[in-house]
């Protein structure tokens, strides 16, 4: 009893050793396999950080949207990983492609979520407080715009020069608006002395479309294109091409507000094309809504529904109601040109409904009046007198509103006209500056090309004279050993083949094929010797090597068949060449036959450009053959 006892406890004892034992295994393996997904974790986030700080410092008009955005999403959902100011250039990335698509409300937000995060960097957050400035400014908020610029300034240091340009441009564009002429000319003369102290800042695309902008809204249309040319010209002298279509835009607008409707088209259709080539579809909705006004304008009203169509189609589904607003009053006028009332009557409604919860545009109001004449026409008298009413209070306001930014064409004050001036006075030195650097590059890439071209010459000629020493050899030796008698193997002649039929598909050129068989070879196999058999292919060789032309190509397929390739060549001056041929062959003198006569038959035909596979084309050659041989039998 007392051995059974000792020997259970003994047994309980190994039970919980052994469970201890893979506990313990379980543990380390936990812990080993945290340990390997927390080196990959962190190889990851060191990756990601990389590919930020290199995708930030490239700059917006080099980046790949499609990338930035998936690499942007994977930081911000493991934003708790990252250092504040990798999340901050991440903000900035992501402002960049909105403002890149067009979308500047997208933008916006993305750069006062950059705001709230807590980073140390900065140019980083002087980059989030200009594309905040830069999205109120397209929507035409321009206190906000000056409040941003003045955090700007303060912000900024001597050794952010480039943002303090452009902040002190979105003063400059505020006072100008407010009739603040003095401090205009103030913040100009500033940017003027900044270029001139520091000429690397003088090429600022887009502080000079801040300017014309800015004139835009002055309604002087005339400074406002002046500058877009400027800027147009110097995107392409220096290759800043990635957000062309927003100068094109920009201009097209202006043109268009000044009745140059042919122009206004042109660049609103360059907009659109290059709205496709960077895919930014809210970009090619607004040069579609231009081109939709500009056809109105000229009275071509289906084109014009088609273009607005589009871009409320467009809008609609990036969900930006202003503009899709825009699209639906503009396609409902176009409409009723067209006398389309069933379809005047759902835009108009569809635009109402919207406008209730919005606050319309000097552009938008004219929805009014069009609702207004909509419900006359219904004889809803007191609904159409309401919106007449809310007509004429949207218009004394709007008024009331471009008084304050309105810009007198013929001014008796000196600094407004100096304001206009020192404007195109940075425009122009931006473009001669532009203009005496990329001279300046040529010389030097010219006296470069000169040196490399001088170098390369000797070493060509050296080569030269070493590669015609080596022909020299190479011919003489050819000449000597190259036999004549002699065809391209089977496995070569095919492989001969493929090349030669793969080549004229791809570059579109005219090929013929021929296929030549010895039709008796059976016999002749019966009437002589291997010796025999082997001067007979000798002799074949050495009179289809003496028919065929330097670039021609001839060999083997079988013992009995032969494959003629001619690249180059019609098929008329090919069957020409293979008569000639086939007639030299038939009447070849065979000492070792005596008066056995081999017979020839032949194929020629040329690919069409259905023909994709070489041996399918060459099984109908070989089929040709076969059916004439049965025909004869």
């Amino acid at each position: 009893m007392v051995i059974f006892i000792l020997n259970a406890v003994s047994k309980g004892q190994i039970l919980v050793v052994g469970w201890t034992k893979g506990l313990i295994g379980l543990i380390l393996l936990c812990c080993a396999q945290f340990v390997l997904a927390q080196s990959s974790e962190e190889k990851s986030v060191a990756q990601n950080t990389e590919l930020i700080d290199a995708y930030y410092e490239k700059g917006s008009d080099y980046l790949a949207t499609d990338k930035v955005v998936a690499l942007a999403q994977k930081v911000i959902r493991s934003r708790r990983l990252y250092h504040g100011d990798t999340i901050a250039k991440t903000y900035v990335l992501l402002a960049d492609v909105a403002i890149s698509k067009g979308d500047m409300e997208q933008a916006r937000q993305f750069s006062l979520d950059g705001l709230k995060v807590i980073s140390l960097d900065r140019k980083t957050q002087l980059e989030l407080l200009l594309k905040v400035a830069l999205a109120n400014y397209s929507q035409g908020q321009f206190e906000k715009v000056k409040t941003k610029a003045d955090e700007v300034l303060n912000l900024a240091t001597e050794e952010d020069i480039k943002s303090r340009l452009k902040a002190h441009g979105y003063r400059a564009v505020y006072f100008a608006l407010t009739s603040q002429y003095e401090e205009a000319v103030a913040e100009l003369e500033l940017i003027n002395r900044i270029t001139l102290r520091f000429r690397s800042y003088s090429q600022q695309i887009e502080l000079l479309e801040i300017l014309a902008v800015a004139y835009h809204y002055l309604e002087d249309y005339d400074t406002a294109v002046s500058i877009h040319l400027k800027v147009l010209k110097l995107r392409f002298e220096l290759k800043q091409l990635k957000r062309l279509g927003n100068t094109y835009y920009s201009l097209a607008s202006a043109y268009w507000k000044m009745g140059r409707l042919d122009d206004a088209y042109n660049a609103y259709w360059e907009a659109r094309v290059e709205a496709e080539k960077v895919e930014a579809p809210i970009r090619l909705a607004y040069a579609e809504l231009g081109l939709g006004l500009v056809l109105f304008d000229q009275g071509s009203m289906i084109d014009a529904q088609q273009r607005l169509q589009r871009a409320e189609s467009i809008f609609n589904g990036q969900n930006l109601t202003k503009p899709y607003l825009t699209a639906l009053i503009n396609l409902a006028k176009v409409s009723f040109e067209l006398s389309e009332d069933d379809y005047v009557k759902s835009l108009l409604l569809r635009a109402e409904s919207l406008s209730k919860n919005m606050e319309l545009t000097s552009d938008q109001i004219e929805l009014y009046q069009l609702l207004s004449q909509m419900y006359a026409n219904e004889a809803k008298y007191q609904l159409a007198w309401q919106y007449q009413q809310k007509y004429l209070e949207a218009s004394e306001k709007h008024i009331a509103s471009l008084n304050q930014y309105r810009f007198t064409k013929v001014s008796p004050h000196v600094p407004q006209q100096q304001a206009r001036q020192i404007a195109l006075d940075i425009a122009d030195k931006t473009k001669l500056e532009a203009e005496y650097n990329l001279r300046y590059q040529k010389k030097n890439q010219l006296i470069f090309s000169l040196s490399v071209f001088n170098v390369l010459l000797v070493a060509l000629l050296v080569l030269l004279l070493l590669m015609r020493r080596r022909d020299k050899h190479s011919q003489a030796y050819k000449e000597h050993e190259s036999p004549v008698d002699i065809l391209a193997s089977s496995t070569k002649t095919k492989q001969m083949y493929q090349l030669a039929f793969k080549k004229a598909r791809r570059y579109e050129y005219p090929i013929c094929v021929a296929y030549i068989k010895v039709t008796n070879w059976n016999d002749l196999l019966f009437r002589t010797n291997r010796k025999g058999l082997d001067e007979a292919k000798r002799s074949i060789a050495t009179v289809v090597n003496e028919y065929i032309d330097e670039f021609d190509l001839a060999g083997e397929l079988n013992n009995s068949e032969y494959l003629l390739i001619f690249p180059h060549q019609t098929l008329d001056d090919v069957q020409v060449k293979i008569k000639a041929l086939t007639e030299a062959l038939r009447v070849r003198f065979f000492a070792n036959l005596g008066d056995f006569v081999v017979y020839f038959n032949y194929a020629v035909d040329s690919p069409t450009v259905q023909d994709i596979e070489p041996y399918i084309f060459l099984s109908r050659l070989t089929d040709s053959i076969k059916e004439q041989e049965q025909l004869k039998t």
